[in-house]
């Protein structure tokens, strides 16, 4: 059986209750994924023109708003085989509508305006998409593929700005990008060359050893970060921490995370803390983003 054949048959599952667990499984090949970011990337993604960039595809926001802050030479990777998909959807999405419906689509998923680009679509994100929006309602394909996510789509997004979608939308033909299907401890098996860049997200939120992931942003930032180069490796929400220590202890809230001299050396004397509005609680809170500089 091959991967569509894969997908397709979790798709069949849906409604038996007793396959529910199956389709609730968090960070597998074909575990849920995220709709839409859970971070504030508007406002802590900085200005990325002529920038070489690393970062997870999660929801397929992170590429949009890196292309909104002026890369276009963008790797990503995912250990989920439907997050590619749905960067696509959302790539494709503005590429192929016109902003209103652009902005829409990407806000909600709306059915309707999906079938006035889905032959645009790459074959097998077509087929995929085209199976769910025919055999599903919308409330069923959030139910059952996405995480449940509660934040301000239009607070964390600078895609929503009409004069970002529309330097995206004409800007997306010249995009160099690769996807790698891994996880970020594979990566090295992947990467060929150096980056300005890195955005991973809340990876740092769910290692289940910080000491080893730690290490491992040591490594990266050590042989695969430009000179000038940044890597944003922990998101700290709802909280506004300004001691490093204490912020890389938080990493994976395991408080108890030990700072090794390799890791004080690489990391801790080269972290900046930066804060942005809560992307969960906008003007109740502050988050805190990890950022590694060299």
């Amino acid at each position: 059986m091959n991967e569509l054949e894969e997908i397709k048959k979790k798709f069949k599952v849906f409604k038996k209750k007793s396959n529910l667990k199956l389709l609730k499984q968090n960070f597998t090949k074909y575990g849920d994924v995220y709709a839409h970011t859970n971070e504030n990337l508007k406002e802590y993604i900085p200005n990325l023109s002529s920038k070489k960039v690393l970062t997870v595809s999660a929801s397929g926001d992170q590429i949009l708003n890196i292309i909104g802050k002026g890369s276009l030479d963008i790797d990503t990777f995912d250990i989920n085989a439907f997050s590619p998909l749905v960067q696509n959807l959302k790539l494709y999405a503005v590429r192929y509508l016109p902003c209103e419906d652009s902005i829409k689509f990407l806000d909600k998923f709306d059915k309707n305006i999906y079938f006035k680009f889905n032959n645009n679509l790459p074959n097998e994100e077509r087929e995929i998409f085209n199976f769910m929006y025919k055999n599903y309602s919308l409330e069923d394909i959030a139910y059952y593929f996405f995480y449940p996510q509660f934040t301000d789509n239009f607070h964390n997004n600078n895609y929503f700005d009409k004069r970002v979608l529309k330097h995206i939308k004409l800007t997306l033909k010249y995009l160099n990008h690769k996807h790698y299907e891994c996880q970020i401890y594979q990566l090295v098996n992947f990467l060929t060359s150096k980056y300005d860049c890195m955005f991973f997200s809340n990876i740092s939120h769910y290692s289940k050893n910080p000491t080893m992931f730690l290490n491992y942003i040591a490594y990266l930032y050590e042989h695969y970060l430009n000179d000038n180069g940044s890597i944003y490796y922990g998101y700290i929400y709802n909280e506004k921490i300004d001691d490093e220590v204490f912020a890389i202890k938080r990493i994976g809230k395991l408080y108890e995370t030990l700072i090794s001299s390799t890791i004080n050396k690489k990391i801790l004397n080269n972290t900046e803390l930066i804060h942005v509005d809560s992307a969960d609680f906008p003007g109740q809170a502050k988050d805190t983003i990890l950022v590694l500089r060299k």
